[in-house]
C-alpha cells in the first residue's frame, strides 16, 4: 500500500482557503458597497432641490442629481455589457446572476463614477476672487494753523521754551 505524501493535498487546502477568503472579501465589499449605495441614495433624494448640509459637508443638488443618474447609468451599463459579451463569445448567464448585474452596476456607477468625477474637480467649489477690503470714509484732519511768515532772528527777540 502507498501512502502518496507527496504534499498536493495541503497545496490543495491551502488554495481553497485563499480561494475561499477571496470570495469572502468580494462578499462583505459587495455588501458595503450596497449599503453605502442605498444611504447615498436616500441623502442625494434628500438634497435633491436644495442643497444638504451634514456636519461640515454640503452636498449640492448638482452632485445629488449626478450621484443618482450615475447610478441608474451603471444599472444599465453592466447588465447590457454582460449580455453583450454572453452574445458575443456564446456563454451562457445564470439567470440569478441579472439581480446581482443591476444592482451591483448602480452601486459601481454611483459610487465609481462620483469618485472619478470628485477627482477630477467636477464638484470643487467656484473659485473665490479675493476681495479688497474697503475702508471706512475718514474724517478729514482738522486743518492745521497758519504758520508764521518767515523772518531773520535778532538779537533783541526772547528765546522760546521748547
Amino acid at each position: 500500500m502507498s501512502n502518496k505524501n507527496d504534499g498536493s493535498s495541503e497545496f490543495a487546502i491551502v488554495f481553497g482557503l485563499i480561494g475561499a477568503s477571496a470570495l469572502l472579501l468580494i462578499f462583505v465589499f459587495y455588501i458595503l458597497g450596497l449599503v453605502l449605495a442605498a444611504v447615498f441614495t436616500v441623502i442625494s433624494i434628500c438634497a435633491w432641490n436644495k442643497p444638504l448640509q451634514l456636519g461640515q459637508n454640503v452636498v449640492t443638488p448638482e452632485e445629488a442629481q449626478f450621484f443618482v443618474y450615475a447610478g441608474i447609468t451603471g444599472a444599465c451599463a453592466i447588465p447590457m455589457l454582460a449580455w453583450l459579451s454572453s452574445v458575443l463569445c456564446g456563454f451562457q448567464i445564470h439567470p440569478d446572476a441579472w439581480l446581482h448585474m443591476y444592482v451591483g452596476g448602480y452601486c459601481f456607477g454611483s459610487i465609481g463614477l462620483t469618485m472619478l468625477a470628485t477627482n477630477a474637480g467636477m464638484f470643487a467649489p467656484p473659485a473665490v476672487e479675493p476681495v479688497a477690503p474697503t475702508l471706512p470714509a475718514q474724517i478729514a484732519p482738522p486743518p492745521a494753523p497758519k504758520p508764521e511768515p518767515f523772518r531773520f532772528a535778532s538779537w533783541e527777540d526772547e528765546e522760546r521754551p521748547s
